[in-house]
């Protein structure tokens, strides 16, 4: 589940290519953040609701 929300992330971003880094950079770190919000929003959520 974290893993297809981060690819639906990065398919939904339109980074650019500049000199601190790549389009396909920018779309992984993307990928990876969004997986880490998600997991983080849903412990956050489970310890409340606990």
């Amino acid at each position: 589940m974290k893993r297809r929300f981060g690819e639906l992330v990065a398919q939904a971003a339109s980074p650019i290519d500049d000199v601190r880094g790549s389009a396909a950079y920018r779309k992984h770190a993307l990928s990876v953040l969004a997986r880490r919000t998600l997991d983080w929003a849903w412990r956050d959520y489970s310890e409340k609701v606990a």
